[in-house]
């Protein structure tokens, strides 16, 4: 743990003791402590609500403060797993006790304290029989993310939504996403997580052509994400356009853009983590089918055998391709001819052995290709790319914890397979080659881990083990470190990159304390043990401490400061990297010639709950990274030796604000961020290549009738950074030649996307459909760097002279539809 973290929480520690009195008792302060129990049969009553507020004098109370020293506000509380509870800091006087729990009477008592003392106060609760009118339902299957859907639509109050994050990481950043949050993100062509998750403070991204995460200043390559514990190393379709999962296969989905659970061990940057759903119902079988622009998915699952096992399946293929390719039959143009698709497949079974016991499989199988060998496409060559993950995992409840034994693969391998020759100089350009290079790529990921977890959420303790594989290998074309979209770099020069697997043993131990009434801590601590690696020992640390203050049941404030450690990661290029066949991302696993990525974050924040369901965050962070593999980023002709890459260091601190009102009939949100980021490499100082300094999201809905739904979501973003490639004539012949490293910055990001959705019922089906506008502003959005053109500048027709520099167009002005049905 460095200084600066110990530093920055000991002034957070006297910040708060100086603004929050109340942490401190009184010395003559007493406590009303009880239990709560079902008066018929005894038994302690988990989850009942006990508020207590002063007992109000005549028919006007003074509106001062309480006997206790507490503003004249109810304090509530619900009981733990034994029925208990117990409010300390009361001074002497009457206070009234309400008791309440669904299925209950509520019940209400008088309580007069006396001095510092401890009162105890046992409440029993009747159940109140409610008689039903005879109904006949159709069961229908949950939806995903069925949690956060039942908090978009029933306001949970602020005291028992205080409650529920003590189950929930106690960092006001962490943010969980629900389904119409997917929804109302307004996506491109159909709803995708990952370019939702990019509407939230803090994720930015590189273009309207990407999913790609980039958390708080760094590259994607440092954002890990998980797919039921097991990483997903590009969980992506479309060369990067699509998220690889569909929203159908997901039960919960949190992002975490700092610190992150000690048990998900990789993420320099952030983590997310995506949970796949069981299988729902009450035997019968329900499905659900989307057919957009973008592609046709399926979903079946299924409870069967008297609740014993559940499964799920979802299934999904792109649609361009096929529908392109009806197009050029009606129109005789081949030209008109996508010759890309993608499917994937997500599957999830649930077996219950004993009473106890449950086995859980859960699997994803994705694969990408591109066809252009035998059409006229740019670049010709096919290409495949595959991502094949899996989990098994045996979970037992004994008494009072959860154990869990797990073992996931995870395998992602990229395949290019040429047709003709390389470009030449003046080809068609650097983003495109005309013909597609023989690349192969492979990243490969093994671990066996285990957790055991008490179920208490106020005061528990949690431990775990893994032990991980990883290797990985590159065999193609040599881009010799530099930025892969320069025209000069497409050789048919090989170059090969395999090492032996690396072997890393971890082991990790959590707390949730909560030493007080309004204060909860979760410190850990992770250790992991493995082959000297470049730049670090054999055994290395991460601490973690994430603390929450329940100022009042709707403030709270949080800190949060831990080290994360990264053996695989992506070698990014300098500036920004084009898509292309031949340029899949190259993995780097941590060895003796390979840095070890770790990175420390401190995170300040602050979550407010207003009236009418307004939810208020702010979050301030501070990261500094080291042994990034980075390009050699030093300016000169691009035919320079250079190393394969070089250990850079980075840092990036920022602020960010964010406003959410979550209600049935209309929803808005907006967030801010204001960052910085920057790398040292070889010497330079230079701002990273995702550095976004400014990006506002704003995004609505509003439902005039149950059914219809009217929504918009705008961003608004600074430029990027960039490496210039400048050109040269030397002995007559041209040569590209590097800038300063990201010393240039391309234009603003703007862009406004609408969304009509309807739904309705009908024959005890859900049917529904879509319509999208996206880009309604109809703005270029020329934010991406592609290369600059030579020329004459003011009559000077130098050798370095630049006429201007070119930029990737961003989506035009597009219409969009969709369809869907469950059943």
């Amino acid at each position: 743990m460095t200084a600066a973290p110990t530093v920055l929480l000991t002034l957070w520690a006297l910040f708060a003791g100086a603004v929050t009195p109340a942490l401190a008792q009184a010395p003559d302060a007493g406590s009303i402590s009880g239990t709560v129990i079902d008066i018929d049969s005894h038994s302690a009553l988990a989850g009942a609500l006990v508020t207590i507020q002063p007992e109000p004098a005549g028919l006007f109370p003074a509106a001062t403060q309480s006997p206790s020293g507490l503003p004249a506000t109810a304090r509530t509380q619900m009981t733990d797993s034994t029925g208990a509870y117990r409010f300390t800091g009361l001074l002497e006087g009457r206070y009234r006790l309400d008791a309440a729990r669904p299925g209950y009477r509520a019940y209400s008592v008088v309580v007069e304290l006396r001095g510092p003392a401890e009162s105890t106060v046992g409440v029993g609760l009747s159940m109140r029989p409610i008689q039903l009118e005879p109904l006949r339902l159709m069961a229908r299957r949950e939806d995903p993310f069925p949690r956060g859907h039942q908090q978009r639509f029933e306001p949970i109050p602020a005291p028992a939504w205080a409650h529920l994050r003590l189950t929930s990481p106690l960092s006001t950043d962490a943010v969980e996403l629900t389904r119409a949050d997917v929804t109302e993100a307004v996506t491109a062509g159909e709803p995708d997580l990952f370019r939702a998750i990019q509407r939230l403070p803090g994720i930015a991204t590189l273009s309207d052509y990407t999913a790609e995460l980039w958390t708080r200043g760094a590259s994607w390559g440092q954002t890990r994400v998980y797919f039921d514990g097991v990483p997903l190393f590009d969980p992506l379709h479309g060369m990067g356009a699509v998220t690889g999962i569909s929203p159908e296969a997901v039960g919960a989905l949190w992002v975490y853009p700092g610190v992150h659970p000690v048990a998900l061990p990789e993420g320099a940057a952030g983590a997310v983590e995506l949970k796949t759903r069981r299988g729902a119902g009450e035997g019968r079988l329900n499905g659900a089918a989307d057919v957009s622009l973008v592609s046709a998915e399926v979903a079946l699952d299924q409870r069967a055998s008297d609740d014993r096992a559940a499964w799920m399946l979802a299934a999904r293929r792109s649609s361009l391709d096929w529908l392109t390719h009806v197009a050029a039959r009606v129109m005789s143009d081949s030209d008109l001819r996508v010759p890309y698709d993608f499917r994937d497949a997500v599957g999830r079974l649930d077996l219950r052995l004993g009473a106890s016991h449950t086995l859980e499989a859960s699997g994803l199988a994705g694969v990408d290709y591109w066809r252009g060998r035998d059409l006229d496409a740019v670049p010709r060559g096919n290409a495949r790319w595959v991502n094949l993950v899996g989990r098994v995992a045996l979970v037992s409840r004994l008494r009072a914890a959860e154990i869990r034994h797990a073992v996931g693969i995870s395998r992602r391998t990229g395949n290019v397979f040429a047709s003709g020759a390389a470009a030449p100089a003046d080809g068609p350009g650097p983003l495109w080659p005309d013909a597609a290079l023989p690349t192969a790529t492979k990243i490969a990921y093994v671990s066996l881990s285990g957790e055991w977890r008490a179920l208490s959420p106020r005061a528990g303790w949690a431990a775990g083990y893994d032990v991980v594989r990883e290797e990985a290998a590159y065999e193609g074309p040599s881009a010799e470190g530099l930025p892969l979209f320069v025209a000069e770099m497409w050789r048919t020069d090989t170059l090969s990159l395999r090492r032996r697997p690396l072997w890393v043993f971890g082991g990790w131990l959590e707390r949730t304390w909560s030493p007080g009434e309004r204060l909860t801590l979760q410190p850990a601590l992770r250790v992991e043990v493995a082959e000297h690696v470049r730049g670090s020992g054999p055994v290395r640390a991460a601490p973690h401490l994430t603390a929450r203050y329940q100022v009042r049941p709707e403030v709270a404030l949080s800190v949060g400061l831990g080290r994360t450690w990264q053996y695989a990661q992506p070698l990014a290029p300098t500036g920004i990297r084009k898509a292309s066949l031949s340029s899949d991302d190259i993995w780097l696993i941590a060895g003796s010639d390979v840095p070890a990525l770790h990175a420390d974050i401190v995170t300040l924040g602050a979550e407010v709950w207003l009236a009418h369901a307004w939810r208020l965050t702010a979050n301030g962070f501070v990261r500094r990274s080291g042994g990034v593999v980075f390009p050699d980023p030093t300016p000169g002709p691009v035919t320079a030796p250079r190393a394969a890459f070089v250990s850079a260091d980075a840092a990036a601190l920022g602020a960010e604000a964010a406003i959410h009102r979550v209600a049935s009939t209309w929803s808005v949100s907006a967030a801010y961020s204001l960052s910085r980021s920057m790398m040292n490499a070889s010497g330079l100082r230079f701002p990273a290549g995702a550095d976004r300094r400014h990006v506002f999201d704003a995004s609505g809905m509003i439902r005039p009738i149950p059914a219809l739904g009217l929504g918009g979501a705008f961003t608004a973003a600074s430029g990027l950074p960039y490496t210039s490639v400048e050109q040269q004539v030397i002995g007559g012949a041209p040569v590209s030649r590097l800038g300063p490293p990201n010393a240039m910055r391309g234009p603003r990001y703007a862009s406004l996307d609408l969304l009509l959705d309807w739904t309705a019922s009908l024959g005890g089906r859900e049917i529904g459909g879509y319509v999208q506008l996206r880009n309604a502003l109809g703005r270029k959005n020329r934010t991406v760097y592609v290369d600059s053109q030579p020329g004459c500048v003011l009559g000077w027709c130098g050798p370095r002279a630049i006429l201007g520099n070119r930029y990737e167009t961003g989506l035009p002005r597009l219409p969009v539809i969709g369809f869907r049905v469950r059943f």
